[in-house]
């Protein structure tokens, strides 16, 4: 896949080609992804956490943690450790929590439905 051989030689999160990872996925199906693809995301994944640990000011965390959990799930098969977490991509999804606190409840809730939406 070029774009991630792209993005490999400049391992930058925000520039992660989820689209074309995610479209290859439905294309063929999760049990179906082929190896090279797989071996590609397992490099990735170890770029991020060289970057991750290289940390320094000013860094995106964020991006970096949501493609951290979107790498963990597209490679949990990969990985031996196929689940119900890592199939319906939960961690992923950035579902409210109890630490949002009451303020954010209006947001949280409008967010749950979103997702429920799309889940459909």
């Amino acid at each position: 896949m070029n774009e991630l051989t792209d993005w490999l030689a400049d391992p930058v999160p925000s520039r992660f080609p989820y689209d074309a990872v995610v479209d290859q996925y439905h294309r063929v199906g999760k049990h179906f992804v082929s190896e090279q693809l797989l071996k590609d995301l397992a490099v990735a994944r170890e770029r991020l956490a060289e970057a991750i640990t290289a940390g320094g000011a000013g860094r995106a965390a964020e991006e970096e943690g949501l493609l951290a959990r979107f790498l963990d799930t597209a490679l949990d098969k990969w990985d031996g450790r196929y689940d119900y977490p890592t199939y319906t991509s939960l961690s992923v999804l950035g579902l409210p929590t109890a630490d949002d606190g009451p303020e954010a409840a209006a947001a949280a809730r409008a967010r749950r439905d979103r997702l429920v939406v799309q889940l459909l």
